[in-house]
């Protein structure tokens, strides 16, 4: 089935997206999108560094795999022109690859501007205001009606997945199931059976087992695309011949919202052991998982 696009018509409503996108409200940051298409797909944000150098160095090998037509640059700021450093640093690396720059945008104090467009009767000197959702609620609307809102700092989105009191337990038992299925004679069936548990929206109380089968069961990059495709729809493509591809694709879109919650609330349970997992080197599919896309139609400028 083909979707219609969501069409961003100015700098205005990309500003109104940018939280959507990151899951929150970005402050002192360098956020980049890069547009395939006219489309957006990789988004990434960086703190303001202290080393604009730095910048490069962060951005540029995800960049370089995504390989888009043109990028976007935001700088996100508390103080005059203090984004402006890692603006240029950017900026120069990405022109030395012959990357084409879309636009750069600083914002601040509630009032964004564009560093590459001089005419005051588009882009005033002292910028324009930053709109709220309220001001282009056709862009919004299927976000709000998804039940996506971001949240107000990227501390308070952390806190959704923070170790809980049953950490402990679940890392114990991670390390015996790592080691169990590390032995071939184990079914990867056996590491999915948690999820259909843990995603039903009226299920039991997530217990410590099916909380460490599911996060052992991340490091299985199917299962892993599998669980993104369900709760993003529109990022990737279902894996072939996956029993939880089966289990998803049965259940309708308005239980995924409260799924996703109970999928936070699992990872919450495994996080301080989930920060330590290596799955190893990734594949150019598998770093295209950095993607983050909160709604079901792409977006388009």
């Amino acid at each position: 089935m083909t979707t219609s696009a969501i069409k961003l018509t100015s700098p205005h409503e990309l500003l109104a997206v940018v939280p959507y996108l990151l899951g929150f409200h970005p402050t002192r940051s360098l956020v980049l999108l890069c547009l395939s298409n006219n489309r957006i797909g990789l988004t990434q944000r960086l703190d303001l560094p202290e080393n604009a150098d730095d910048v490069a160095s962060a951005l540029l090998p995800s960049l370089i795999t995504e390989n888009p037509d043109a990028v976007i640059l935001i700088g996100f700021e508390d103080q005059e022109d203090e984004s402006l450093p890692a603006l240029e640093a950017l900026t120069t690396a990405l022109q030395s690859r012959a990357m084409r720059i879309h636009d750069r945008i600083v914002v601040r104090g509630g009032r964004w501007r564009s560093l590459d467009c001089h005419s005051p009767s588009c882009c005033p000197p002292e910028g324009s205001p930053v709109p709220e959702p309220a001001d282009v609620p056709g862009v919004i609307s299927e976000f709000v009606g998804r039940g996506v809102a971001p949240h107000h700092d990227r501390e308070s989105l952390a806190r959704q997945v923070e170790a809980g009191p049953q950490a402990a337990a679940v890392a114990t038992m991670m390390r015996e199931l790592q080691t169990t299925a590390g032995c071939p004679t184990v079914p990867r069936a056996d590491l999915f059976t948690a999820w259909p548990r843990i995603l039903d929206p009226d299920g039991q109380d997530i217990t410590t087992e099916d909380a460490a089968l599911a996060a052992v069961s991340l490091l299985d990059i199917e299962i892993r695309d599998a669980m993104v495709a369900w709760l993003c729809p529109g990022t990737l493509a279902w894996p072939p011949r996956l029993a939880i591809t089966t289990w998803c694709s049965r259940h309708p879109e308005p239980s995924r919202s409260a799924s996703s919650g109970r999928a936070l609330t699992a990872c919450s349970m495994a996080a301080s052991r989930l920060a330590g997992v290596q799955p190893g080197s990734p594949s150019r599919a598998d770093r295209r998982r950095r993607r983050r896309r909160t709604t079901a139609r792409p977006l388009v400028l």
